[in-house]
């Protein structure tokens, strides 16, 4: 996390809370006390701006409001105040922007970071049980899923607070685990030296799935964007793009048992971004589950691991306003 502090009276009533990423970038106000909630919710497209001052202001002056304190989770790394977008072509630095937006203070997040403390807040009907198990309550969690891009985040629990390692493991080596998946990452190795995680477990990595399932299968590719392929898939329209889709949930399974064995992640999974709450029949129907348990010799302990799907809307707007309560809760926000 890092944040630009200018000299200030006091904590806002109201504050300004972001979730940017590579697609869309999500807007909404959220009051400094009283029940954590979210208002005048706003999306708008992320390439529609050349820069976060930009779709800052347009989104304040569509709600007419005047912020001083605002959060803002960007799908990106950070090097000191440098920000920079990975699947957007925004770069710039935090303090330049507080300053051009009159902000006593701005804190960045990852865009992970702020899901994951997000789903500390949603609701127990918004979460979809896919592998039952016993947590530990004493261990990490791990919140991963795929959007624009392969997010993953270790949360942590201390002293009765949270805390978030983001990370950036979408950049792992994808590791094959079967022939059909040696022949993927094959043809996918034509495209790129080095094929990663993301390559296959994002938007245009499920493009890029469908595609080479067609190869190898010597299917007639008969669908062109990422949206056909899941909508086909999800209608048992084309078998081909089920095929893939299921292939796609079983990968991510795979993915998200080696994060837990890496991390200590006992505490439980929890599955977000913006694909997989579009596919919960689709990832309930077993492949998952079987990517996810297949670590031999550590079946035993990948077992007890519960694994949910979180469903809940504005989950990172959720997790970055909850941010704010904290800091101010502990009084370190200035």
């Amino acid at each position: 996390m890092a944040f630009a502090v200018k000299k200030g009276t006091g904590m806002a009533e109201t504050f300004l809370v972001a979730d940017i990423g590579g697609t869309n970038a999500r807007f909404a106000l959220s009051r400094s006390v009283g029940p954590l909630q979210l208002e005048a919710i706003r999306q708008l497209r992320t390439a529609d701006f050349s820069s976060p001052v930009e779709a800052v202001c347009a989104y304040l002056q569509d709600v007419n409001a005047t912020i001083t304190h605002a959060c803002m989770a960007v799908a990106g790394p950070r090097s000191g105040q440098r920000v920079t977008m990975t699947n957007a072509s925004w770069d710039f630095e935090i303090h330049q922007v507080a300053d051009a937006l009159e902000f006593t203070a701005l804190h960045i997040l990852n865009d992970f970071e702020a899901l994951a403390f997000g789903t500390e807040h949603v609701n127990q009907d918004e979460l979809i049980c896919v592998c039952a198990g016993s947590p530990d309550g004493t261990a990490p969690v791990l919140v991963t899923g795929p959007g624009t891009g392969l997010g993953q985040a270790i949360l942590l629990r201390e002293a009765g607070q949270s805390r978030v390692v983001a990370t950036q493991a979408g950049y792992v080596s994808f590791a094959p685990q079967d022939e059909m998946q040696r022949e993927i990452h094959g043809l996918l190795r034509k495209v790129t030296p080095r094929v990663h995680n993301e390559h296959i477990l994002s938007g245009n990595g499920l493009l890029s799935l469908y595609k080479a399932f067609c190869e190898v299968e010597g299917k007639d590719r008969l669908l062109s964007t990422q949206e056909e392929v899941t909508q086909s898939g999800v209608a048992g329209r084309d078998e081909t793009a089920l095929a893939t889709l299921r292939l796609f949930c079983r990968i991510m399974g795979q993915v998200a048992g080696d994060a837990v064995l890496a991390s200590g992640a006992r505490g439980g999974v929890r599955l977000a971004g913006g694909i997989l709450p579009r596919l919960p029949d689709i990832l309930l129907a077993g492949d998952f589950a079987a990517g996810f348990a297949n670590k031999a010799p550590m079946e035993n302990y990948l077992a007890s691991v519960p694994v949910h799907l979180v469903t809940a809307e504005n989950t990172g707007l959720l997790g970055a306003s909850a941010w704010l309560r904290q800091l101010t809760e502990n009084g370190s926000w200035q």
